[in-house]
């Protein structure tokens, strides 16, 4: 089985990130861009089930989701 935090052939952009000398609230980020987002929540929920999370040896403490340039579509839609 490939490790649940390889990117997935769907999604258009993965990347990790150790901002340690910049923020204290977060050891490492791990960024995950596609264009659907149910893509998006089964690789989180096997993230989640994976050794490393499960066995606790890592932890996700913050999940932030968002849109790139989303201010403008609403703007789009809704102005």
């Amino acid at each position: 089985m490939a490790e649940p935090w390889r990117p997935s052939p769907d999604a258009s952009r993965f990347a990790t990130s150790t901002p340690r000398p910049f923020a204290a609230d977060h050891s490492d980020v791990l960024v995950v861009e596609t264009e659907d987002i149910d893509t998006y929540y089964y690789f989180v929920e096997k993230l989640r089930d994976s050794d490393v999370i499960a066995n606790g040896w890592a932890e996700i403490t913050d999940i932030s989701i968002g849109m790139e340039d989303g201010y403008k579509e609403y703007a789009r839609h809704h102005v």
